[in-house]
């Protein structure tokens, strides 16, 4: 509890921008997720929570995803409201100097705002301290991947520890230049961990919070927070599921 009260601190620059009622009101990441004197509006999304155990939170992290984000957001809004799924999106704007956060309150999301760019790990990690639910889905903002799947990944964790959607769908537009590094680190990554990894590092995954907040302390702040986090799991003996799913090409840079 000591450590992650610490993790949680480091944190605390970090600014949520809340709901649509509320856009004018911002509170410190800490404050949210705060036991002792919590506010009212935080006391009601724990009862939420305890009301809605198959409820999601969605994490998107960005940086300058102005043009995707909006049809992103709208897009996993839909397929969750089309299943019934209670859910909530947190768009982790990473110190953007565009239009994201303006875009992301337009179409629904809470949005948490970096002051400055820390990472897409730094950014998961704040999406995952301040969300209401207890099962998190990740996804990347810029519309590679299928908001379709989502509720498929989710059925699956009910199974699992981890599901991961893994990009081997009949549709992948991986770039031809990252290919290599990626087949050759997915490689060394089977070896050491001594199971079949069809996707080591893919965006979009579920999981409990609770199951990857113990590795916080190890996980990078940069983009092989993905990466370590499947490793860490496997090496404890967690179920790490894997769904094909298709990879779009992304909208903007």
């Amino acid at each position: 509890m000591r450590q992650q009260s610490s993790i949680i601190a480091r944190w605390s620059e970090a600014e949520v921008i809340m709901d649509r009622q509320r856009l004018t009101e911002t509170i410190t990441i800490t404050q949210v997720r705060s036991k002792a004197g919590e506010p009212k509006e935080d006391r009601a999304r724990t009862e939420m929570t305890e009301s809605n155990p198959t409820a999601v939170s969605v994490i998107l992290p960005a940086y300058n995803e102005e043009g995707a984000i909006g049809a992103q957001i709208k897009s996993i809004r839909g397929v969750l409201s089309s299943h019934r799924k209670p859910h909530e999106i947190i768009v982790v704007d990473d110190g953007s100097n565009d239009g994201t956060a303006e875009q992301a309150v337009r179409a629904g999301a809470r949005v948490l705002c970096h002051s400055e760019n820390r990472g897409y790990g730094a950014a998961l990690k704040s999406g995952i301290v301040a969300a209401k639910y207890e099962t998190i889905v990740i996804a990347d903002a810029d519309g590679t991947y299928p908001a379709e799947e989502i509720p498929v990944l989710v059925e699956k964790l009910q199974t699992a520890d981890m599901v991961v959607g893994a990009r081997t769908g009949e549709h992948v537009q991986i770039p031809w230049a990252r290919r290599p590094a990626k087949w050759l680190l997915t490689h060394l990554a089977t070896r050491i961990s001594g199971r079949p990894i069809p996707d080591l590092n893919s965006g979009l995954r579920t999981f409990r919070r609770d199951c990857l907040t113990q590795y916080f302390p190890i996980l990078s702040n940069q983009f092989s927070f993905t990466t370590t986090s499947t490793l860490a799991l496997l090496a404890d003996d967690y179920r790490v599921v894997y769904h094909p799913v298709n990879y779009y090409k992304r909208i903007g840079r």
